[in-house]
């Protein structure tokens, strides 16, 4: 597998250069909310990847079928494409919100300066999703670059990293989540008396509460079945951040009985937090781990919209 990095594309791990710079200039570049220019463009460029990951694997220089061995389950995902992700405003005044304060003052992090982390910077903009992620690149350059050739190099270093199983590129490739909001913000900084431009993209993703999911369904006679499957790291009996497994197959069975002697399967593989989520109708369920002996029964009623379950391998 082609393992390359772009020696400008400064990912969370490596960005270190905003931490040392005497100032931000106070001209940044404000871009128009989800339709306009550049964050419409960048939505439908990381949808055009979601279509058909394999071409975008090959063009970026990775071996596809050692690719695809290496991930599993996650492989049928692929073939069929991956669903697009839906441009959401909130998401994306979360994200630029962030790059402005981190611009402002010289850090580089998901967590803020004052503590908060995504779920709480979304949060405020009226967003309780359910599942949640952020990934963030950055491009540093001595000369002025267009924004579009920033958004292009941010992205490619990003999707490199996710076909390497990067957990901060990975997002952009999770066929879990949904809804994206997108921040590409430029700004200038100096670094040792020699001035830079800095483009910095943020990028919030979430699956959203079931109440938020605009389906009569939803309201009638479906339910969501969601949860995570980790490893008990520190042997406490519930899942923790970091703890999750990515591209594991688990597997419903049901409506039990219903459908006659053999029973409807769904096929579900973990997203890149170690998550899984299905609409499912009313009844009695069984869920297992794929090649694991425990099975466990769920039931499905209407009077409980969301059924989270998490599952320990």
């Amino acid at each position: 597998m082609k393992k390359n990095q772009y020696a400008h594309i400064l990912l969370i791990a490596s960005f270190v250069i905003l931490f040392c710079c005497s100032a931000v200039s106070a001209a940044q570049e404000e871009l128009n909310i989800c339709q306009s220019g550049i964050t419409a463009a960048i939505v439908k460029r990381i949808n055009e990847v979601r279509e058909n990951p394999w071409a975008e694997a090959e063009r970026l220089g990775f071996d596809v079928q050692e690719l695809r061995e290496q991930i599993g389950p996650l492989a049928e995902i692929w073939d069929q494409g991956l669903p697009p992700l839906f441009c959401d405003e909130r998401l994306t005044q979360a994200a630029q919100g962030h790059i402005h304060d981190m611009l402002e003052n010289l850090y580089y992090s998901h967590i803020s300066l004052d503590g908060s982390g995504p779920l709480e910077r979304i949060q405020a903009f009226g967003v309780n999703p359910l599942f949640w992620v952020e990934s963030m690149g950055a491009v540093v350059f001595e000369d002025v670059i267009a924004i579009e050739e920033a958004a292009g190099l941010i992205l490619d270093g990003l999707l490199i990293d996710a076909f390497n199983g990067g957990k901060e590129g990975s997002p952009l490739l999770d066929h879990v989540l949904s809804h994206i909001g997108i921040g590409l913000i430029g700004g200038r900084l100096s670094l040792n008396g020699i001035d830079f431009n800095v483009f910095v993209l943020a990028a919030d993703m979430i699956v959203p509460q079931v109440k938020d999911i605009a389906s009569e369904d939803v309201n009638r006679n479906m339910r969501v079945v969601g949860g995570h499957v980790y490893r008990d790291l520190n042997h406490n009996g519930q899942y923790d951040l970091g703890e999750e497994v990515v591209g594991v197959r688990v597997v419903l069975k049901g409506p039990l009985g219903v459908y006659g002697p053999v029973d409807p399967k769904w096929n579900l593989v973990t997203g890149s937090g170690g998550w899984f989520y299905q609409l499912l109708p009313i009844g009695n369920y069984s869920i297992s781990i794929e090649g694991s002996v425990s099975e466990y029964d769920i039931s499905i009623q209407y009077n409980v919209v969301l059924n989270l379950i998490d599952l320990a391998i």
